[in-house]
């Protein structure tokens, strides 16, 4: 379970890298504004399903390690 939270973060570190890369390439005019605002959504939409999955993985592993006091 430790190994899918790992590969999840590196997932959105990637999507993050992706979303900054279009952006460059949105300022530098490489790209129309439509096509910009499409992946950009997606992209985004793509960070949310990636958080959530992250975050039921930290749920479930909490659940798993008992608490030490």
């Amino acid at each position: 379970m430790e190994n899918k939270s790992s590969v999840i973060v590196e997932a959105i570190s990637k999507n993050d890298i992706i979303k900054y890369l279009l952006q460059i390439t949105f300022e530098n005019k490489l790209i129309k504004e439509k096509q910009y605002l499409e992946l950009s959504n997606k992209l985004q939409e793509v960070g949310k399903i990636l958080g959530g999955w992250k975050n039921s993985i930290e749920a479930k592993l909490a659940k798993q390690k008992p608490l030490i006091k």
